[in-house]
């Protein structure tokens, strides 16, 4: 269960590192050690599944798998053999992170294939997903990375003939696939042991849903509002409000709900089962499309047409709740939030999401601020999806400086961030969190995604140089903060 703490927010491969991208390797341990030693509790980090092709975790290949790139080489045969390649990433590069490990993998594989059978063999027999993930992965490669729903038609509709047709066909690249499952979770596992051991547990996060494009929807096309042709009539997102006109259409297919709750809701059983294997808490994203969800049109260039169908609302809690008792769990309950969905989080019983970036507009009744967040509560600086506070700060218009500097009656910009963060972690809310990047020096590359925008996020990462003491000594402060 959640307990009251405070931590830092920043995905796996933003951490600093010789490496193309952060890794779950040496990278983390080091990260993991310098929360321990800044009095912090939690580490929050993004999904941890295979990434799309603009680097988005949010849109995952598969909802169990690991993303490949986030390995790390030097313990992949615990030889420390790669020291880097001789560059310095400013951005994380996943192309560069994928074919270092992808050489290492196959290194390894190659050698150890034989001695690892039987572990392999009970890896397959612990993760009910992973045949389906191996196929699915190698016949993407085999057909040049075509989407499966343009496959031909016998192994698009999964036709048996054709899948053990296809089987046999692709069986070396199948156990490569799984191999390479099999060392991201064997590292993640001394990760989490780590953690444990240096008191720090990991905020892991869900995504609610899964693109068209994924194993999970080849593997289980019922699961989803497919139409005759294995194509979504309707797809996700969200309706058009004050910070987007048109809306955001997310082109992911919907979950039919109804078949869904004839099997008890098993596949999402297992998904937030699998998930607990991995971190102590889980976030659940876009909390509000349980209770009701946006059903776009999918041949619509935006959400305005858009409307609400009803979600799986208290059924499917119920199950959670009876399921996972002794877990815990945060609810991401921002945007357009009704009363139907503050009532589903309450039923639930586990905290929502107060981000202080929008506090601060001079209404002394905003649910963002602290003083009118439930106990239990999550305050946030902000999320992945905020820009840092020295790059909020930065951005603001001269008239919302100027509320927020009469709220908080001060003017310079430094006494501003410390004081918003301050805020956060007196509060009484239950945890406060923040981004590693609103305590470090201003960056205008620091931002991790922009909503809305296909390219160009995902790719922040810390700098190698990052003077871990300067920043210890401010999170210590902060902690200090959350006893008083």
């Amino acid at each position: 269960m959640l307990e009251r703490g405070s931590g830092v927010l920043l995905h796996v491969s933003s951490l600093p590192g010789y490496g193309p991208v952060g890794n779950i390797g040496y990278d983390s341990y080091r990260f993991i050690e310098f929360l321990n030693r800044s009095k912090q509790d939690y580490w929050q980090i993004l999904p941890l599944n295979p990434i799309d092709d603009c680097n988005s975790p949010y849109a995952p290949k598969s909802a169990f798998a690991g993303e490949i790139s986030l390995i790390d080489p030097e313990l992949i045969n615990n030889k420390g053999e790669y020291k880097g390649d001789g560059s310095v990433y400013l951005k994380a590069d996943f192309k560069r992170a994928k074919e270092i490990n992808h050489r290492f993998l196959k290194m390894e594989y190659k050698k150890c294939r034989h001695s690892l059978a039987q572990d392999l063999s009970d890896f397959k027999k612990d993760n009910f997903w992973l045949e389906d993930y191996a196929l699915f992965t190698a016949l993407k490669n085999h057909f040049k990375y075509e989407k499966w729903t343009n496959w031909p038609i016998d192994i698009m509709r999964r036709d048996e003939e054709a899948l053990q047709r296809y089987k046999d066909l692709l069986h070396e690249e199948i156990d490569f696939i799984t191999f390479s499952q099999y060392i991201f979770f064997k590292q993640w596992k001394q990760l989490k042991q780590k953690a444990v051991k240096e008191g720090i547990k990991i905020i892991g996060d869900i995504p609610i849903y899964v693109p068209l494009d994924s194993a999970d929807v080849w593997a289980n096309p019922e699961l989803f509002q497919l139409d005759d042709s294995l194509k979504p009539g309707f797809v996700a997102g969200a309706p058009p409000d004050f910070f987007s006109e048109g809306g955001q259409k997310w082109d992911m297919p919907l979950y039919n709900w109804g078949i869904h709750e004839k099997s008890g809701y098993d596949w999402w059983k297992k998904r937030i089962s699998h998930s607990f294997k991995l971190f102590d808490v889980v976030r659940l994203d876009h909390f509000r499309g349980f209770e009701a969800y946006w059903s776009i049109p999918a041949g619509d260039k935006d959400a305005r047409n858009g409307h609400w169908e009803k979600g799986p609302d208290k059924k499917l809690m119920k199950v959670f709740k009876e399921v996972f008792s002794d877990k815990g769990f945060i609810v991401e309950d921002l945007g357009d939030i009704t009363d139907k969905v503050r009532k589903l989080r309450e039923y639930f019983g586990y905290p929502g999401m107060s981000i202080l970036q929008f506090a601060f507009d001079g209404d002394d009744k905003n649910i963002h601020l602290p003083s009118n967040a439930p106990v239990n509560t999550v305050v946030y600086t902000g999320t992945h999806d905020n820009a840092p506070l020295p790059l909020w700060l930065e951005e603001l218009k001269k008239s919302e400086f100027e509320t927020l500097t009469d709220q908080l009656k001060l003017k310079s910009p430094e006494d501003i961030l410390e004081k918003i963060m301050e805020i956060g972690f007196k509060s009484h809310c239950l945890v406060a969190m923040l981004q590693l990047q609103d305590i470090l020096p201003f960056d205008k590359d620091s931002r991790v995604n922009m909503p809305g925008i296909a390219k160009g996020n995902w790719v922040y990462k810390a700098p190698l140089d990052l003077d871990y003491d300067d920043i210890t000594n401010k999170l210590v402060k902060l902690a200090y903060y959350r006893e008083c």
